[in-house]
C-alpha cells in the first residue's frame, strides 16, 4: 500500500485569475507529482458556504426553488449561501436561512463539513435548524429569485434522487448520519 508521502503532490506555484464575468474565481496550480512529472491544474477558488437543513415545528423541511444557470432548470435546494469575510459559519447559516426564507430557528447545530469538489477550494458546512418559524419576508440579493416551500423529508429525498437539486445531497447525507440512519 502506498504511503501518504507517496501519494502527495507538491505545489510548485499558484496564479489566480478571474473567469469571464467575475462570478467564479479561478486559479492555476502547478504541481510536482510523485513520479517527478509536473502538471498544471485549473482550480475553482470558492468562498466557504453554508447550507441549512431547516425543519418547522411540524417537521416540514424548508426548501427554496430557484433557477440555476448551469443545468438551466429550476432546482429545489435547502437554504444556504456564501459566508461573508470573517463571519462565523453558524452566524452565516442563520443569516442565510432568514434572508432566503424569512424563518428563524429555535436551535441550530453544525452537523457536517464537506469538500464536495476535488478541483475546488470549496468548504461547505451543513447545519441542522429546528423549530423554525416565519418571522419576516425574504430579504434577497438582486440576483436571487426564490420560492420557499415546506415539504416532507421523504418528498425531498425523492427530489434529490431525481436530480432536481443542485447542491443538497451532501447535506442530506450529513443529516441521515447525524440521526443515525447511516452508519
Amino acid at each position: 500500500m502506498m504511503t501518504d508521502a507517496e501519494l502527495t503532490w507538491k505545489k510548485v506555484s499558484e496564479e489566480a485569475y478571474l473567469a469571464r464575468g467575475g462570478f467564479r474565481r479561478l486559479m492555476t496550480r502547478n504541481f510536482l507529482l510523485p513520479n517527478g512529472k509536473e502538471v498544471v491544474m485549473d482550480i475553482t477558488n470558492t468562498q466557504t458556504v453554508v447550507q441549512v437543513i431547516a425543519f418547522t415545528d411540524d417537521e416540514h423541511l424548508l426548501i427554496v426553488d430557484q433557477y440555476r444557470p448551469g443545468p438551466e432548470a429550476i432546482m429545489s435546494d435547502i437554504p444556504g449561501g456564501y459566508v461573508e469575510d470573517s463571519e462565523d459559519v453558524a452566524v452565516a447559516a442563520e443569516r442565510e436561512l432568514l434572508e432566503e426564507t424569512g424563518y428563524v430557528p429555535s436551535q441550530i447545530k453544525l452537523i457536517g463539513e464537506t469538500r464536495p469538489d476535488g478541483y475546488s477550494t470549496l468548504r461547505k458546512y451543513t447545519f441542522l435548524a429546528t423549530g423554525c418559524k416565519k418571522v419576516s419576508e425574504q430579504s434577497l440579493d438582486d440576483n436571487e429569485f426564490l420560492r420557499v416551500r415546506e415539504i416532507s423529508l421523504t418528498d425531498y429525498v425523492a427530489i434529490a434522487a431525481q436530480a432536481q437539486t443542485s447542491s443538497s445531497v451532501d447535506g442530506l447525507f450529513h443529516y441521515f448520519h447525524y440521526i443515525g440512519k447511516i452508519l
